[in-house]
């Protein structure tokens, strides 16, 4: 399989083992270089909650014996910041390496022949995109402070990577703090989306955002391809 890894440019310092602890007021994430962090946007259908009860139940238990660990996730209740994608929420998991992650679907597929029928009924929308961690990452959630996940797809390559940098200049001296940021990810097929660079910044309010955002719209979005922004909560 060929190796997707991820360059996180800026996060919070590492606390050099993986945790995810929810507190009253924050949520605190650290991950460990090696292992696959996933990042999956969804929608659930309406009235399936039977169906999605008996889903964790017989897929988790045996998805947790093969590595994966499931981490707090987040609603997406506001109309996106930007783009046409509305997901209802962010969810995150990582599991311990990229081969575990690879021969746990295998075995899921075999046990439980109908593993992706489930999903579809279950799920109108389930985009994942996973990253293999080349170091320590760190990150935290404070319910005090507001928060966007950013997802953005570059044609030229070259012009893209100074856009890039170009946002993330823009939002430190617009008084964002940048959580992290991750690229060279992995989408599987049936359920692409690869964005070429995923950031989640934190921000004192959503005015703070707002002005940030009213900046970063004049900057050259042509070499942009697409855009899906949102509020996390």
């Amino acid at each position: 399989m060929k190796m997707f890894k991820v360059s996180v440019l800026s996060v919070i310092l590492g606390l050099g083992y993986i945790h995810a602890q929810a507190q009253s007021e924050k949520k605190q994430f650290s991950l460990q270089k090696g292992q696959v962090l996933d990042v999956l946007f969804i929608n659930t259908r309406a009235g399936v909650e039977d169906l999605q009860k008996e889903y964790f139940q017989t897929v988790f238990p045996l998805a947790s014996k093969l590595g994966y660990h499931r981490l707090p996730g987040f609603p997406i209740s506001n109309v996106p910041l930007q783009g046409n994608y509305h997901p209802e929420f962010l969810a995150l998991a990582y599991w311990d390496d990229l081969d575990s992650r690879s021969s746990a679907m295998a075995t899921i597929e075999k046990e439980v022949p109908d593993f992706h029928d489930r999903r579809k009924a279950i799920w109108t929308s389930f985009n994942i995109t996973y990253f293999e961690l080349q170091e320590d990452v760190s990150f935290e959630i404070d319910e005090h402070k507001y928060y966007v996940v950013s997802a953005y797809w570059g044609e030229d390559k070259g012009a893209f990577r100074q856009f890039q940098k170009d946002w993330l200049k823009g939002c430190k001296e617009a008084g964002g703090q940048t959580q992290l940021v991750l690229t060279n990810g992995e989408s599987p097929y049936l359920y692409y989306h690869n964005p070429d660079f995923l950031a989640i910044t934190a921000w004192d309010n959503q005015e703070a955002f707002e002005a940030f955002n009213e900046r970063n719209l004049e900057m050259g979005h042509k070499v942009a391809q697409r855009v899906n922004e949102f509020h996390v909560q």
